[in-house]
């Protein structure tokens, strides 16, 4: 479970394959289709639940087990407004 206060920031990314660092620990991945899981990487790791194409919310956490959650939903505004974050601007979008 992820803390409201634990969330730093949050990312509405049109393509969120871009954003899995590190290798897969435990879950599933077929690419561009589905990832579901966790993947390590040098500074941390990551949880992932991402299916095809779809937009997706990238929270970066301060604290936990996890060092961000990537999140495919065709409500990223939505949940971005729920959780009442300003999202930071897409980098891969420039």
């Amino acid at each position: 479970m992820v803390q409201r206060d634990d969330i730093r920031s949050a990312t509405i990314t049109d393509d969120p394959w871009i954003w899995i660092r590190g290798i897969r620990r435990r879950g599933t991945e077929i690419p561009l289709v589905v990832a579901v899981g966790v993947w390590k990487y040098h500074g941390g790791t990551d949880f992932v639940i991402m299916k095809g194409k779809r937009s997706a919310v990238v929270l970066e956490l301060a604290a936990g087990e996890f060092t961000r959650v990537i999140l495919s939903t065709n409500h990223a505004g939505e949940l971005i407004d729920r959780l009442k974050i300003i999202a930071a601007p897409d980098p891969a979008a420039d």
